[in-house]
């Protein structure tokens, strides 16, 4: 069976520093990243952390408020294969199996 993967949490830390002489607020120190995995049959994981970044380079700063979401995605994912989150994910899918799923009946689920 094939997991899904989804990226749920991309959460930047930010603090003052000055940025090629110049003081600027909003530097993005660090970001959290969170990823789910789904299994066909429920079993689900996650795993998180938080990506401490390089100091910003004053030629290739960019303000926070034009920041957009490729930016912190590209980190994400690059994150993500670099410590193979998808093989560890399918893992603890795996071993959450030797365990009983719990599940509502159908006339316990709540009506949306």
């Amino acid at each position: 069976m094939a997991n899904t993967y989804k990226l749920v949490r991309l959460q930047p830390f930010v603090l003052s520093m000055a940025v090629g002489g110049e003081q600027k607020h909003n530097v993005i120190d660090s970001l959290s990243i969170g990823v789910s995995a789904t299994a066909e049959d429920d079993y689900a994981a996650y795993i998180d952390a938080k990506i401490k970044l390089p100091e910003p380079d004053a030629g290739a700063f960019v303000e926070f408020a034009d920041i957009d979401e490729r930016w912190g995605t590209e980190i994400a994912e690059r994150h993500i294969a670099d410590n193979n989150w998808e093989s560890a994910l399918d893992k603890m899918i795996e071993a959450k199996r030797v365990q009983p799923l719990q599940r509502p009946f159908a006339w316990q689920q709540s009506e949306e």
